[in-house]
């Protein structure tokens, strides 16, 4: 109460409009709201000194809401403490009625201070409307582990866990546990009473459990001044109730419900607690006989059949808890009908009031012993000590569900001092030591993951990082765990890879930055400007590149070509006839001797013995074909013999020439396929220089298609180099001795064809067979 005292409070004065004003301190203190008297209306009109929210408490997230308002768990940034703001929604923030309404919760809720009620610190109002703020009820357990955990990035605190889904998770109730539950409860309602609030809204959701347990009466939206003299909110004839839960008068008449209506929501809980069913399906032969009557008397339709206070119904709860504590009989001489409640004699099988017949299976062997006998007559085990086992186990599968690994290990610690009496004793002693070893490696590994994730945050290990995240968020169970890190991540990835794409632009490594860049774009942002600008740089500047390399490779063939023209013509003055042709563009060029150029060319001609002369002189054939060869297409047009002879030549070449030109076009796959063959080897057997090298040549070859020397210390690949050289020539080599067979063939036949004409005195047509014989050979 002294803290009570201490705190500044806001005093409701009564006006001739509004029946009174609410007033806040604007010096950011904590408040609390007070009637200024018993007669005071309180009114929807507030006069609040507008105070910005978010200056005082740091949002963390929403735990709850409902039709009228919605509840957010904040940090009071001044006293360090997590506390719940209620504050109405956007569709009742305007109706006048339900803001009444919402600061006539504050109003009652902070004219009680109880242990079991939860308490309002502060009211305020800003541009999003009026808010609570309020006590932050963490559920079972939320303090277990948080001081080891308040340095983790993102930690809060426990979500709320109310009565039913206490229930829900863990199933209803024993009939002690019960009882005491509600006892504590309709204390709390009691004194609620005592100072002039009915609740009118009892439900298993509005009953949160704190950390230890302990209950905390919630939302008291619907509650009133015992007074009707003091509030008019409910109006006559308005229907507020919770289905099942709400006294039956509530249904036609809100506004006429007294004490009794919370006397109707004690006893729905109590059935709850117990049965895990709605009050709506209340049967009375689903109650125990020992407190049948105390709740048929609360759950009475008729409240004038009900229990008159709270008071009344918690003294009659006190006197059968102290009832049920006395009548526990000594060991071995009564045991207890687990369906009515009942206490039997030992002398008895079956229930004397339902008809159970009191046996039950041993846990470890399965035989059938009375109720209340400690040890099986079958086997001997201490039955008791099973059934707590089995307990524990059930609680600890509870907290692995809810990721409360300490627990779980804390739970573990309690089956040391079992001793298995068979098999299923034993499998139970395993799947305990199996949860808490899987438990201490779970924290053991949450407790890596602490130190792993700033670690790969600060390295720009963003990807293993969110990973590492993802993990802790699952063996923690909170999802809210390194949220910001969290949020971060995909920027910080932008960030990072546009600065390594930048560094590799800059390098002149554009492949890797364009790949960089095509990544980033189909994952994580497919219309990011600064890559796409980026993109556009890296692929310009690789078509120049390209260009100039191109431009350069051009250059340099062309200098070649033109200075292997001497070198030619020096060594043989009548080339074939595809050198002829080949070399017709360079002839022209040396032989333009006005221009500088020429007389360049031209000089450097007769540096290496290589007259005009010889220039001019040399043989142009008509033939087009590929290959360097001395082929030549011989054409006539009588006799005949001759015209078939120098078609089937002319068909021969062409076949020889073929053949040669498809070796030609397939060496360049066979050397690939040999790189491909030669990288595989080298790679399963560990050589990796020459691995990398045949990877690096196989690169270039697919690129370029052009012929470039090998490193001479890369042996293996200046041998498979030295293999595809050799072969070319030898393609060379047997065509030219196909040409020469074919040529040496077709003048032995001209030569006979020759003899014979003259020996006929054919002057004409042995004139047109030597003529193709000088087109054929050079010589007459």
């Amino acid at each position: 109460m002294d803290n009570i005292d201490k705190t500044k409070r806001i005093v409701v004065t009564p006006s001739e409009t509004d029946g009174g004003t609410v007033r806040i301190n604007t010096d950011g203190s904590t408040v609390r709201i007070e009637a200024n008297g018993l007669n005071n209306q309180f009114s929807g009109k507030t006069e609040a000194v507008s105070a910005d929210l978010h200056t005082l408490y740091a949002i963390q997230a929403k735990v709850g809401g409902g039709g009228m308002g919605v509840v957010y768990l904040a940090k009071d940034l001044r006293l360090g403490r997590y506390v719940a703001i209620k504050r109405l929604n956007a569709s009742t923030n305007c109706d006048a009625a339900l803001r009444k309404r919402f600061l006539h919760e504050a109003h009652a809720v902070a004219a009680l201070n109880h242990i079991h009620i939860v308490h309002v610190y502060a009211l305020g109002e800003d541009s999003e409307g009026p808010y609570i703020v309020m006590e932050y009820v963490a559920g079972p357990d939320a303090t277990s582990g948080s001081r080891q955990m308040a340095n983790a990035s993102g930690y809060i605190p426990n979500s709320p866990l109310s009565l039913e889904g206490y229930v829900a998770e863990n199933g209803q109730l024993a009939l002690t546990e019960a009882i005491e539950l509600v006892i504590k409860i309709a204390k709390a309602i009691a004194y609620a009473h005592s100072c002039g609030v009915i609740h009118r809204d009892l439900k298993p959701s509005n009953i949160l459990l704190d950390s230890d347990g302990e209950p905390k009466v919630v939302d008291f939206g619907l509650a009133r001044k015992a007074d009707e003299s003091i509030s008019k909110l409910t109006s006559p004839g308005e229907k507020l109730l919770s289905i099942g839960y709400g006294a039956p008068e509530q249904e036609s008449d809100a506004s006429a419900s007294d004490e009794r209506a919370d006397v109707y929501g004690l006893g729905g809980l109590l059935f709850f607690a117990i049965t895990g069913q709605n009050p709506r399906y209340f049967r009375e032969q689903d109650i125990p006989v020992s407190i049948r009557e105390t709740l048929v008397k609360a759950l009475a339709t008729d409240r004038e059949q009900r229990w008159s206070t709270a008071a009344a119904f918690l003294e009659a709860l006190q006197a059968i808890q102290s009832r049920t504590r006395v009548e526990q009989p000594p060991a071995k001489t009564t045991w207890r009908c687990k369906w009515c409640d009942t206490v039997n004699p030992m002398s008895i099988r079956f229930c004397s009031e339902c008809g159970w017949d009191g046996v039950e299976p041993c846990p470890e062997c399965g035989t059938e012993n009375t109720v209340g006998v400690q040890y099986c007559g079958n086997c001997g085990a201490d039955v008791r000590v099973y059934e707590s086992i089995k307990s524990l186990v059930s609680k600890m599968h509870a907290s692995a569900k809810s990721f409360e690994h300490e627990k779980t290990i804390a739970l573990s610690s309690r089956a040391s001092g079992f001793e298995p009496a068979g098999p299923s004793g034993r499998s139970l002693i395993q799947e305990i030591h199996s949860m808490g070893e899987k438990a201490q490696k779970q924290i053991a590994r949450r407790e890596q993951l602490k130190e792993l994730i700033p670690m790969e945050i600060k390295a720009e290990n963003f990807e293993r990082a969110r990973k590492f995240i993802e993990e802790y968020r699952h063996i923690s169970g909170n999802q809210l765990f390194y949220s910001e890190e969290y949020t971060q991540i995909p920027g910080q990835i932008l960030h990072r890879d546009f600065k390594r794409a930048i560094k590799n632009y800059r390098a002149g490594d554009i492949e890797q930055a364009l790949e960089i860049c095509d990544n980033i774009l189909a994952g994580i942002s497919p219309e990011n400007p600064e890559f796409l600008a980026l993109k556009r740089r890296i692929v310009f500047r690789r078509y120049i590149k390209t260009t100039i390399r191109s431009i350069v490779a051009i250059a340099v063939l062309a200098i070649l070509y033109i200075a292997s023209f001497p070198f030619i013509l020096k060594f043989s003055p009548q080339p074939s006839a595809f050198a002829a042709t080949l070399y017709t563009p360079a002839q022209k060029l040396f032989l333009m001797k006005d221009s500088y150029l020429g007389k360049i060319l031209l000089r450097y001609a007769a540096k290496l013995d290589c007259p005009v002369a010889t220039i001019e002189k040399m043989h142009q054939p008509k033939d087009k074909s590929v290959g360097g060869s001395s082929k030549t297409e011989l054409t006539t047009q009588e006799p005949p013999v001759l015209t078939e002879l120098v078609a089937k030549y002319n068909e021969d070449i062409k076949k020889i020439e073929s053949t040669y030109e498809k070796k030609v076009a397939d060496w360049p796959e066979l050397y690939i396929a040999d790189l491909k063959k030669m990288s595989d080897e080298r790679r399963k057997a560990g050589d990796f220089a020459s691995y990398s090298a045949a990877e690096d040549e196989l690169e270039r070859f697919e690129a370029n298609r052009d012929w470039v020397l090998a490193d001479p210390s890369q042996e293996k690949l200046v041998e498979l180099q030295k293999k595809h050289i050799d072969l070319t020539v030898q393609y060379q080599k047997e065509r030219d001795d196909a040409l020469a067979a074919a040529q040496k063939k077709t003048v032995a036949t001209m030569q006979t064809l020759l003899s014979k004409f003259t020996k006929e005195n054919n002057i004409e047509a042995a004139k047109a067979v030597n003529n193709e014989l000088i087109k054929l050979t050079g010589t007459p």
